[in-house]
Order: C-alpha cells, then sequence, then structure tokens
C-alpha cells in the first residue's frame, strides 16, 4: 500500500494539480485504515525528496539546453565523426593502401591528403614525386610538407543537397565540418574541399584556387 502511495505522490509532483501539496497528502492518507501516521510521514520525506530531485532536474536541464554547451557538445559530435583511415603522408614512399582519387591531364595519378592550416583542416592532393600536398588555401594554392595521406574507403557521388553519408574528413577553425570533393579541369580530375552549409566545392591548380557548383563528393562505401 506504501508503494502504491508514494507513485501517486511523485505522480501529484509531477503533474499539476488544484490541490495544494500538504492537502494532496492529506486526502491520500484518509483513503487508508492503517498505520496513517507513518504513512504521512514517509509519503512527506518522499515528496520533499522528490521535489528537490525534480528541481535539480530542471537545473542541469536548463545547462544541458544552453547555446555554450549545445554548440560545444556539436563540435565533440563532429570531431567523434572524423572518418578513420588517415596516415601521415612519406614524401617519395606512397603507403600501399593508398589508391588514386584524380589525375592530372598527363595521365598523373592524384592522392587525397589533408593539411592543417589556421586552425582549420583543408582537404587537397599529392603527387608521388612531390615532398606534400597542393592545397585551396584562401585565393592561392599552397604547397604544405607536413600533411595526412588518406588511405581509407568510400566511393564518389555527385554532390546535390540533402546527400547523406559524406564522410567526414576533418573540421575547420568554425567546427564545421570538412568534406572531400572532385571536379574535372584543365583536362585532368582534381581534389579538393567542400566546408558544411556550402554548396561549392574549392579546388586549386596552377596555383590559383576556383570554385565549382558541379562536383563529386567522397561517401561512405556501401
Amino acid at each position: 500500500m506504501s508503494r502504491w502511495l508514494v507513485c501517486l505522490l511523485i505522480g501529484c509532483c509531477l503533474v499539476p494539480m488544484p490541490l495544494a501539496a500538504g492537502d494532496a497528502i492529506d486526502a491520500l492518507v484518509r483513503m487508508l485504515d492503517d498505520d496513517a501516521f507513518e504513512v504521512r510521514e514517509q509519503a512527506t520525506k518522499d515528496l520533499a525528496a522528490s521535489a528537490v530531485t525534480i528541481a535539480r532536474l530542471r537545473e542541469l536541464h536548463e545547462a544541458a539546453t544552453s547555446p555554450e554547451v549545445c554548440e560545444r557538445l556539436r563540435a565533440v559530435i563532429r570531431m567523434k565523426s572524423i572518418a578513420s583511415g588517415w596516415v601521415k603522408l612519406v614524401p617519395g614512399k606512397l603507403d600501399p593502401a593508398a589508391a588514386a582519387h584524380g589525375r592530372e591531364a598527363d595521365g598523373s595519378s592524384l592522392y587525397l591528403v589533408r593539411a592543417r592550416v589556421d586552425g582549420s583542416e583543408v582537404i587537397g592532393k599529392h603527387q608521388v614525386a612531390w615532398n606534400g600536398g597542393n592545397f585551396p588555401v584562401g585565393k592561392v594554392e599552397q604547397m604544405i610538407e607536413d600533411c595526412d595521406l588518406w588511405v581509407g574507403r568510400g566511393k564518389w557521388v555527385p554532390w546535390r543537397e540533402g546527400l547523406k553519408d559524406l564522410l567526414v574528413m576533418g573540421v575547420d577553425a568554425k567546427g564545421r565540418m570538412i568534406h572531400a570533393a572532385r571536379a574535372p579541369t584543365q583536362g585532368g580530375l582534381h581534389l579538393g574541399t567542400l566546408v558544411e552549409g556550402q554548396a561549392q566545392a574549392r579546388i586549386s591548380w596552377g596555383g590559383s584556387v576556383a570554385s565549382f557548383h558541379r562536383f563529386e563528393v567522397l561517401v561512405k562505401a556501401e
């Protein structure tokens, strides 16, 4: 009987009732014929404990839904979602697990690489003969030696709004996810970067950077 009473009292805390808390306890106690005093005393303690718990839950909820906390959680989720499949690039020694994802006009293979510039990760291209990778940085193509080589799996599909299963290759300084992109240009198939929330890829070639509205992105392999 006491257990049934506690459940009702907790329900009173969670759902607004026209009766005051003390009146609700009195009404429930009068329904019992045995141990009225003990039941009332225990019910009062349970009600007080429930009120404290609910107040604490309300505080935690308000803290967890604050804009600052939500943004920090989103940043953590983005970091945790970065695809595994990167190894350190060793100039002149191509990792045997690496596959070509693009090509120059002369047919030379291009490989996906990633570097960090001013707090942002950016996707670019690498040739075996190079000491690093070429990346779209600002308005210019920049050679960076300290970079990672992609040896993971994936498949290329045409970009479209709402496309799912994009591989997250990194994050930029603003916490936005970075994806790998490629587009045909200058007789080849060149590699670059797509930033979360944007609908154009940035790809470098010949020292400059161009934006492409028609391109492919790397998604999870089936």
